[in-house]
């Protein structure tokens, strides 16, 4: 515990100064892979991602780290960084100024420590497990939205085709149930809106661990609640989809959810499979 108190002022330092890089190569952008038609990455993400790896893993050597673009996974340590270098990528390759860096620090798969910073907005979102929830230093927390029909929920599109028919059919739901829908392209960002009480709810289909580890312990520290569609706690290093709210709202959304068929053993089943493949890591 000692440990992490003594880190976390670094961890935010160090991911606002990687985002800094990230504005200050937007001029010069350029798409590098795609491993799908809308999962791009960039020569922005690759720098960013060279840039944390090295800093996060000088702070704590005995540490390990997993991220959407690179992982540095050799050796036994119950400390693992789950790093997303531009959580919306799309975004900023279209010059769209919606987009993250998302770091989170996990102990033994438990989210101890996350920080997610949007470069443009100036806005740094940071928790610490047991410290609840900030934005730029000042204390946050949840809405008190209680009904569906009273709430604005963010939602994503999967990138894989497979899953596009239950993810449209999920937002039809969803915009018949509640009062507006946003689609931002960044689901960190959206994860943690709601935890400033900016959105009611977030659901979305298909996200992997660098997309809501940091964003998860942010929304748990400020009062809400992240789950799987089922209602049940998600595995923290499997890809699955997720319900975010507060604790009431939370249950009215999982009731949409399950009116429409989308809450099954047999959904999320379909949705990993789906997704990119659990990760097995050696435990300490």
């Amino acid at each position: 515990m000692c440990r992490r108190v003594s880190i976390a002022a670094n961890v935010s330092v160090i991911v606002q100064e990687a985002a800094r890089i990230a504005v200050r190569r937007l001029q010069v952008v350029r798409l590098t892979s795609s491993t799908m038609r809308r999962n791009l990455v960039t020569t922005v993400d690759e720098e960013v991602q060279k840039f944390l790896s090295k800093k996060l893993l000088a702070l704590m050597p005995d540490s390990r780290l997993l991220s959407e673009e690179g992982s540095e996974l050799k050796g036994v340590s119950p400390y693992l960084w789950i790093v997303d270098p531009i959580d919306g990528t799309s975004n900023l390759y279209y010059g769209n100024p919606h987009f993250a860096v998302s770091v989170a620090l996990t102990e033994n798969e438990d989210v101890v420590l996350g920080v997610v910073c949007d470069p443009m907005r100036r806005e740094v979102f940071t928790a610490e497990q047991g410290k609840g929830a900030l934005l730029n230093g000042k204390r946050v927390s949840v809405g008190a939205t209680r009904r569906a029909t009273d709430a604005m929920v963010s939602v994503g599109i999967p990138y894989q085709k497979r899953l596009l028919p239950t993810a449209t059919e999920v937002i039809r739901s969803l915009v018949f149930a509640c009062r507006d829908i946003r689609r931002t392209g960044s689901s960190a960002l959206d994860i943690c809106y709601v935890a400033c009480g900016r959105t009611d709810g977030h659901v979305e289909i298909a996200l992997s661990p660098w997309d809501v580890a940091a964003a998860s312990i942010i929304l748990a520290e400020a009062g809400g609640r992240m789950t799987d569609w089922n209602a049940t706690s998600r595995r923290l290093l499997a890809a699955g989809s997720v319900l975010a709210a507060n604790s009431v709202l939370h249950s009215k959304l999982a009731g949409v959810l399950k009116r429409g068929g989308f809450a099954s053993d047999s959904a999320e089943k379909m949705i990993r499979s789906s997704s990119r493949r659990t990760l097995r890591l050696a435990q300490p």
